[in-house]
């Protein structure tokens, strides 16, 4: 376990002197914006597929009639939703690029 430790303190050294060097070059850095950003997608994010996932329990529900329908839209949705999270976050990757 100590190892790991170890080995997470040293990255995390070297990214303290990538953020130095990027500093010292007059890059900008933008962590807060970048952090309010991925704060939005992800609520965003977890809005859309709620919303996705209760419209097609009420269908479910309208034309099976069974209690398997509260469960069913989250197994069947559950590729699209992996899908758009992974669109989201390549987006905001590419919108700070």
């Amino acid at each position: 376990m100590s190892n790991i430790i170890q080995r997470l303190r040293k990255f995390i050294k070297r990214l303290a002197n990538v953020d130095d060097t990027l500093e010292e070059l007059g890059t900008l850095r933008i962590y807060r914006k970048l952090q309010i950003r991925i704060k939005i997608t992800l609520i965003g994010w977890f809005v859309c597929t709620q919303i996705a996932n209760i419209c097609d329990m009420i269908w479910f529900y309208y034309y099976i009639r069974n209690l398997w329908c509260m469960i069913t839209p989250y197994i069947t949705n559950h590729i699209q939703n992996a899908n758009m999270f992974v669109d989201l976050v390549f987006t905001t990757c590419l919108w700070f690029v």
